[in-house]
């Protein structure tokens, strides 16, 4: 098998770790906890739709309108502003506690990481500039960013 020239590594519940964000989730969903999950999934699906059809829309506005979308479903009243409000968590999520271990382990063996989100800019700069920025040599967020040449 032939080793790898970059690992790719998609950031958000693989390396982050969710926890405080479907707390969150819940409160805003009339503190029931057990709808995050679907939240969650309902919140991957329309992001890979909206890629898929060319329609790139970032997991800000994607987890609020989703946010809503359930909220309405289960009979709780959430506006615009306050489905915002819940996901702010999203921008300072802490890595899993294996994830800094297992990425130096990797660079320190030569591997060359990148990170893959569909975070806005900004939720990713949060998250870099609370010094838990998970990733090897890039970000991608926003958009696709090329991995540099050595």
């Amino acid at each position: 098998m032939t080793r790898p020239e970059v690992i790719f590594f998609d950031v958000n519940e693989t390396l982050l770790d969710l926890a405080p964000l479907k707390a969150s989730i819940g409160q805003a969903l009339g503190g029931r906890p057990e709808l995050a999950p679907l939240w969650f999934t309902t919140l991957l699906q329309y992001s890979l739709v909206a890629t898929v059809a060319d329609r790139y829309r970032n997991f800000d506005e994607i987890g609020a309108a989703c946010l809503r979308m359930l909220a309405e479903a289960h009979g709780v009243g959430l506006s615009q502003e306050a489905a915002r409000r819940q996901l702010v968590p999203m921008r300072s999520l802490p890595p899993h506690p294996d994830v800094i271990p297992a990425l130096e382990r990797l660079r320190g063996d030569g591997f060359r990481l990148a990170a893959l989100t569909n975070s806005s800019k900004a939720a990713v700069a949060d998250q870099e500039g609370g010094g838990r920025r998970p990733d090897g040599e890039r970000r991608a967020g926003g958009g696709l960013r090329d991995v540099p040449e050595r």
